[in-house]
């Protein structure tokens, strides 16, 4: 992933959507629909939690276009930047 902080709270959050189990086989690169299952309410779940958990909101053609975790990190970076 690009930043370290982001490394941790975004596999809690992905595996609370997917399966706990599952928090340790997260990579960067695991494809979210493919590897991980994950459908558009999962991913919804996750922008959301994001939001929460940065104090951002990622608009609906973000997260919408997110195909791995460290697309989901590229966007939280990108909103927390601008948030500065």
């Amino acid at each position: 992933m690009h930043d370290a902080g982001l490394v941790a709270p975004l596999q809690s959050i992905i595996a609370r959507v997917t399966h706990p189990v599952l928090a340790a086989t997260i990579e960067p690169d695991s494809r979210l629909r493919d590897d991980l299952k994950l459908d558009d309410l999962d991913l919804q779940t996750i922008a959301l939690d994001c939001d929460v958990e940065w104090g951002i909101e990622i608009p609906d053609l973000e997260w919408r276009g997110w195909i791995t975790p460290a697309s989901i990190a590229a966007t939280i970076e990108k909103h927390t930047r601008s948030e500065l």
